[in-house]
């Protein structure tokens, strides 16, 4: 390639190669919304340097084949801003749609492939030529449709772009406003630029003063990195900082319309009700909350408990009613927040059930102990009173071995009743457990029986 260069292309050229650093620069630092700025100056880059090229080439085919590379900047530009834009306002999740983004980008590679094969359909630029007429040679441009159809999305991404800035920005911090309108400003330099090209006011013949205008926008952008330390201080969006709230939030209108809502809001809803909450009246979105609507109906701030159950499961809800001005009693805006207390009330269930279950425990207990008592007391009493008629000689040996018998078996009968309860207070101590095994109930009835119908008698 032969370049004759003049003071034009060496302007571009240092200002692309400056862009270019500041783009590495920028997107080194995190951030989505930081990057996506940086791959904007990188397209930027781009077209400065290979419009510096073309103003220092003399032959046609060189001139098409640096507009050709120019074109991979042109049509990335208004792209990488928008999204830049969407993601600094928090709107990222419009551009992570499929086909939200699937458009833009279809725009994109369709304009550049239109412009590299313009020689076979000359629908972007009807003709180019070389004018020799000014102090170096210049590509003349014949605009065609697709030129006007890009510029008007251009504008159109641009526009759309600063407005999203300016409204999220207009009542920020002092630091981030200030940020805001320095790339506002950055960024409606070479708009102007080129709508004075567009329109047919040159000056300089068909020299495109657009990416001169970039010249100014990199001087900004270096003084607001040095000066208000742009991209070291990234806002954090509102949106992002409420979806990561546990708490739910929802935000009502006059007529009791969802307006806003965080990720958490959605849970507290039925599977049918998630996809169409915005604009929504809150009773049709959780409906037979009626002491609920109720308090919000009377304007009454505070607290409020809900009960809700949906495939999620059930909650248990603290719901704090506020007002965006208490001091009015018209205030229009509602404000809900949701207090996930489930786990809460679940621990609080469940203390109470086993309190209850201790309860019980303790009556049975006393219970068993009352009747083991009775069982033990009978036996040992009536040894010790057999024994005391022995020590008296109340009773001679022919009538003690009578009473033998008897005493031998309120022996067994206790020492049974005494292994019985062994076992079952080391089952306690080691859990309950379930051991199968075959025994003679026969026998034990048997046992039972024979051993107390003396008594029954």
């Amino acid at each position: 390639m032969d370049f004759t260069f003049n003071v034009y292309a060496l302007s571009l050229l240092l200002c692309g190669k400056i862009t270019l650093f500041l783009s590495y620069y920028v997107y080194k630092k995190d951030g989505g919304a930081v990057r996506l700025f940086g791959i904007m100056m990188f397209t930027n880059a781009i077209w400065s340097i290979a419009y510096g090229l073309e103003l220092a080439s003399t032959s046609l085919s060189q001139i098409k084949f640096l507009i050709s590379v120019e074109y991979i900047g042109i049509t990335t530009l208004p792209l990488s801003w928008f999204l830049f834009c969407l993601h600094l306002s928090g709107k990222e999740n419009w551009y992570k749609k499929p086909w939200n983004m699937g458009i833009l980008s279809f725009v994109t590679v369709l304009t550049t492939i239109v412009v590299w094969t313009n020689d076979w359909h000359h629908l972007y630029f009807k003709s180019i030529t070389i004018d020799n007429s000014s102090y170096f040679p210049m590509a003349k441009l014949e605009l065609g449709l697709g030129y006007k159809l890009f510029t008007t999305y251009f504008y159109l991404l641009l526009a759309i772009g600063n407005y999203l800035l300016f409204a999220k920005f207009r009542s920020a911090d002092p630091i981030y406003r200030r940020q805001n309108y320095l790339i506002i400003v950055a960024s409606m330099i070479p708009w102007a630029a080129n709508i004075i090209y567009v329109a047919g006011i040159r000056p300089l013949g068909n020299l495109d003063i657009t990416p001169f205008a970039f010249i100014a926008t990199v001087f900004l952008i270096a003084i607001a990195i040095s000066r208000f330390k742009l991209f070291d201080i990234v806002p954090v969006a509102r949106e992002k900082v409420m979806d990561l709230m546990q708490d739910g939030f929802v935000i009502l209108d006059s007529k009791r319309r969802v307006i806003d809502y965080n990720l958490a809001f959605k849970k507290y809803l039925d599977s049918g009700k998630r996809n169409k909450i915005i604009g929504t009246a809150l009773e049709t979105l959780l409906p037979g909350q009626d002491t609920f609507h109720q308090a919000i109906e009377n304007h009454d701030s505070g607290n409020v408990e809900l009960k809700i159950s949906n495939d999620f499961g059930e909650f248990y809800l603290d719901v704090d009613i506020r007002y965006l001005d208490d001091s009015q009693p018209n205030s229009d805006v509602v404000i809900v927040k949701m207090q996930d207390l489930t786990q809460f009330k679940k621990d609080a269930i469940n203390s109470i059930e086993q309190r209850e279950e201790l309860k019980r425990l303790n009556q049975l207990k006393d219970r068993i102990f009352s009747i083991i008592a009775h069982d033990l007391r009978a036996p040992l009493v009536n040894l010790s009173e057999v024994l005391k008629m022995i020590s008296d000689d109340l009773i001679t040996p022919e009538e003690f071995k009578m009473l033998a018998s008897v005493l031998s078996r309120d022996i067994i009968y206790t020492t049974d009743l005494l292994e019985n309860i062994l076992h079952w207070s080391r089952s306690q101590l080691k859990g309950h457990g379930i051991n199968k095994e075959y025994f003679d109930l026969k026998g034990l009835v048997v046992n039972e029986i024979s051993y107390h119908m003396p008594s029954a008698r």
